[in-house]
């Protein structure tokens, strides 16, 4: 996962890697406007990120950080 996260670190924002490193994920929802969240923890992000082949399908441009858990991926 380190890997995935220095890949990628110059892309992503600050706040984002310092909530995976502290964080174990979240879930809840954001109001009407975002909905219902899972944003997942560093294992859920590798297994995903393996299994779902992102950067396969979605390139270097998208970073997928987690799913709505009704079939639509967070990126």
């Amino acid at each position: 996962m380190e890997n995935l996260i220095e890949e990628y670190k110059e892309k992503l924002p600050k706040s984002y890697i310092d909530f995976l490193i502290e964080n174990e994920s979240f879930e809840g929802f954001l109001g009407n406007e975002l909905g219902y969240v899972h944003i997942w923890n560093i294992k859920e992000l590798q297994e995903s990120w393996e299994n779902y082949k992102f950067r396969e399908f979605l390139g270097d441009d998208w970073f997928p950080i987690g799913t709505n858990l009704g079939g639509e991926i967070i990126v």
